[in-house]
């Protein structure tokens, strides 16, 4: 009943913090640099980004959905592992404590906190994708990027440093992760020798799940506090974009529709990535004569394929806009 009551707070700000996402990336639908390897690699939205992690919340959210449909069962009358000789009514107590059914077995009933341990896994998948969005914004707000800010409230100086200013906040968020992991591990090995019934051990459960449960409410209201009030830097962005040849793949695309096989349109851009490496130029900037030295087949047609504002409205690329 506790994990029930408690869960549905944590749905409530899941949904919130996905309504964050959403409202924040409609307001700034800027084109932004998509990442592998830390590395720039395609072009994508901020609001696509965003949304991302909305939809990695969604479903989070469906699997503490699953994770109350599944403990929702009624232990009342399980005695310590064997019912009792009393015939009280196990479905009229279960309609009274809102539960959805009865347990089926009365050592189960007692004997498993494996509903503990499904919650705190679901716990631990969230901080994980809440540290993965507080490292990202952390790295987007350095100096080296600039593509957010964070706002004062949620930053602090450094004692020594004047010129600093700390993502202090998200930084929390990455380092409670790890306290969420931790107690899922702890729950586990508790369990992991356990002979049937109860057992003394599991008192022990409440130093897991109590601490958890503030773990996971803190991070999301914390999460939707940074999203809603971060600044995004639409400059540096554009910036961002014009620069890393972010255009190489949808030339390779361009090559391919022209009929040529993938693997030698991979080659005749990255010799003309190259080139323009060479010649401190942009892969829109070369001359039609200049694409065309590596493969004759480019037409003046090509520009709507390297224009980055063109591109992304082709194919399915437009449901980032």
């Amino acid at each position: 009943m506790y994990f029930k009551n408690r869960l549905q707070g944590i749905l409530e700000e899941i949904d919130d913090l996905v309504d964050t996402f959403i409202a924040k990336g409609q307001e700034n639908p800027y084109l932004m640099p998509g990442y592998t390897h830390l590395q720039k690699a395609q072009t994508i939205t901020f609001k696509y980004y965003l949304d991302a992690y909305a939809q990695m919340l969604l479903r989070d959210k469906k699997r503490l959905l699953n994770a109350i449909n599944i403990m929702d069962e009624n232990p009342l009358g399980s005695g310590a592992l064997a019912g009792t000789t009393h015939n009280i009514d196990r479905q009229l107590t279960t309609e009274l404590l809102n539960f959805k059914k009865p347990v089926k077995n009365f050592i189960d009933g007692v004997s498993d906190r494996d509903y503990v341990i499904e919650t705190l896994s679901d716990f631990s998948i969230i901080g994980v994708h809440l540290s993965r969005l507080s490292e990202e914004l952390i790295i987007y707000a350095s100096q080296e990027f600039q593509y957010v800010t964070f706002d004062d409230s949620l930053s602090t100086g450094s004692s020594m440093m004047p010129q600093k200013k700390n993502a202090d906040s998200a930084e929390l968020i990455r380092g409670n992760s790890a306290l969420l992991i931790g107690e899922l591990n702890q729950i586990l090995v508790i369990m992991k020798g356990l002979p049937l019934a109860y057992d003394k051990d599991m008192q022990l459960d409440k130093e897991t799940f109590l601490p958890a449960f503030d773990h996971i409410e803190k991070m999301l209201l914390i999460a939707k506090k940074i999203v809603s009030t971060l600044k995004i830097n639409r400059v540096k962005l554009q910036k961002a974009v014009k620069n890393g040849f972010l255009n190489a793949t949808d030339l390779a695309d361009y090559l391919v529709k022209k009929g040529r096989p993938f693997r030698d349109a991979h080659t005749v851009v990255g010799q003309a990535v190259l080139f323009a490496e060479k010649h401190q130029k942009a892969l829109e900037d070369l001359t039609i004569e200049e694409l065309k030295q590596f493969d004759q087949i480019i037409d003046e047609d090509v520009y709507h394929y390297l224009n980055i504002q063109e591109s992304i409205h082709k194919g399915i690329k437009k449901e980032m806009l």
